[in-house]
């Protein structure tokens, strides 16, 4: 057997009193980074906790928002609803009308037609009157016009005959 150099046990010694120390450093700095670490992780918990608390004011406000958002929005589908019944209450009302004025327009057409012919037939009457000596021409044309106004009081119409010529 080679005879292996011989460390002394100063030296022994000495190494494990470095590696004890070196050791020691290590768990000195192990310690401060775990504390430094844990510092930082409960600060960046309190830091999430406060962003946390934050983000769920934010949605609380934006849900408020929301609903209030929906709110108007439901309330001017039925104000619209509203407006459109109206509207169409509205247009068949106008429909309604727009008949009425063609059947009343068509009642004047009629009208008038009846009045030019009643107007025809009464010159056609004066037109046709013979005149003989025994009678007055004014009393009897006062007595038509009379007869087509529907009025009795034929002297009254005679004296505005009178005045006319």
């Amino acid at each position: 057997m080679e005879k292996q150099p011989a460390i002394s046990n100063a030296n022994i010694h000495s190494t494990v009193l470095t590696l004890q120390d070196s050791i020691s450093k290590l768990q000195e700095i192990m310690l401060k980074n775990h504390t430094e670490t844990k510092a930082d992780i409960n600060e960046l918990k309190e830091e999430m906790g406060k962003l946390k608390g934050e983000m769920k004011a934010d949605i609380s406000k934006l849900d408020e928002k929301i609903g209030t958002i929906q709110q108007a929005l439901e309330k001017n589908e039925l104000t619209i609803k509203e407006v459109e019944k109206r509207a169409e209450q509205t247009e068949k009302n106008l429909e309604r009308v727009d008949e009425h004025l063609k059947t009343v327009i068509k009642e004047m057409e009629d009208s008038l037609v009846y009045l030019e012919m009643d107007k025809a037939a009464t010159y056609l009457r004066f037109h046709n009157i013979v005149e003989s000596k025994e009678e007055d021409l004014e009393q009897v044309m006062a007595e038509i016009l009379a007869e087509v106004l529907e009025r009795r009081d034929f002297e009254r119409v005679g004296r505005s005959l009178q005045s006319i010529y």
